[in-house]
């Protein structure tokens, strides 16, 4: 993960491929990587900024063992409902 971070950092950030290691990480079953994707949705680092996809991967890094993900969604939960979107994500079985 430390990498994807410095690929993000300096003038010319490379989201694309920093995006691209931490989808590999999350595919072999890293948690963490569905926290780091769950913040990239919310500051909008390379992708749109989507607070119901960062819920989503909130939900999948916690499933998987990732506790810390528990804060983003409290953040998140201050100003947003996020019942609708746990409920709708629960009920289709946190495919990705």
């Amino acid at each position: 993960m430390d990498l994807s971070d410095v690929l993000i950092r300096g003038s010319d950030p490379d989201y694309k491929i920093s995006i691209a290691w931490v989808q590999d990480a999350l595919d072999k079953g890293y948690a963490k990587a569905a926290t780091k994707m769950a913040d990239y949705y919310i500051r909008g680092l390379g992708v749109s900024n989507d607070y119901d996809a960062a819920i989503k991967y909130c939900l999948k890094a916690i499933e998987m063992g990732d506790d810390s993900a528990q804060k983003i969604i409290d953040d998140i939960s201050k100003y947003k409902d996020i019942s609708p979107v746990a409920n709708k994500i629960y009920s289709s079985g946190l495919k990705f």
